[in-house]
């Protein structure tokens, strides 16, 4: 076998998902976007998201915010992709993802579902299948007793516990300006979402969201002090150095678009 068999391409190319999460990625968006895969961009933020993203799953760190404008390819990557990948290599992880909107919970419920019942992960991870019984349109339930649980703010979190929660725009944009609103999402935070772990000093939080408030969801855990944060402006406003990888940095300069 060489490098130019097709068998030796598709073993690397399995190879290359199963342990880099940018990869896994660019497979999913290739499934949920058939015909597309060629548009997929594995720009330098992408690699910035999925390097933090990395790191809370092999637990260098466990509180993590990032914040990135709409229409980069954000909810893929964390409420779909990390996902599928947590599961892939801990089918017995407990995830809580957690949206503004049921209609959007759902939907990235079952782009999820649709990732982790393709041949190609299940060939990828042969230890991760979904459980006969349980999987509706809020949770998927796996054989080893993990899973994932979509919610929307407001709605009911009594009952599962989680070893990782994930939050992806808990606020509209139309809605930035609601004390009432604001107070909402925190409470909702506090009181229903990270007060479900199983196991507290192991738990990892990640949000991922634009900024429309200075205490907005993510201003308001950013003001705890104990999240790292990955801040990709839509235009950057100072010059800056951004970690890509292990030893690998992307440099940006002040007015430089996030994605021109």
């Amino acid at each position: 076998m060489t490098i130019h068999d097709p068998e030796f391409r598709l073993r690397a190319s399995t190879a290359l998902c199963r342990t880099d999460l940018l990869f896994f990625v660019w497979k999913v968006f290739a499934t949920l976007h058939p015909g597309k895969e060629g548009k997929f961009v594995p720009a330098w933020h992408v690699k910035a998201m999925c390097y933090e993203l990395d790191n809370i799953r092999l637990g260098e760190n466990k509180r993590l915010v990032i914040n990135v404008p709409p229409r980069h390819l954000k909810s893929i990557t964390v409420a779909v992709a990390f996902v599928g990948f947590l599961l892939g290599h801990d089918p017995s992880a407990k995830i809580i993802v957690a949206h503004y909107g049921l209609d959007l919970a759902r939907l990235h419920s079952e782009a999820c579902k649709r990732v982790i019942t393709s041949a190609w992960y299940q060939q990828m991870f042969p230890n991760t299948r979904l459980a006969k019984r349980g999987n509706t349109q809020d949770e998927i339930r796996t054989t080893k007793g993990g899973g994932r649980k979509a919610v929307s703010i407001g709605g009911a979190v009594t009952g599962h516990g989680a070893d990782y929660i994930i939050i992806d725009d808990l606020l509209k944009a139309g809605d930035a300006d609601s004390v009432a609103e604001l107070e909402r999402a925190q409470d909702f935070i506090e009181g229903s979402l990270v007060s479900r772990f199983d196991n507290p000093s192991e738990g990892r939080v990640v949000m991922i969201a634009q900024r429309l408030h200075e205490m907005d969801p993510a201003g308001y855990l950013l003001d705890k002090g104990t999240y790292r944060h990955l801040n990709l402006q839509a235009t950057a406003e100072e010059d800056e150095e951004v970690l890509t990888g292990i030893g690998r940095v992307h440099r940006r300069q002040s007015g430089e678009a996030l994605f021109p």
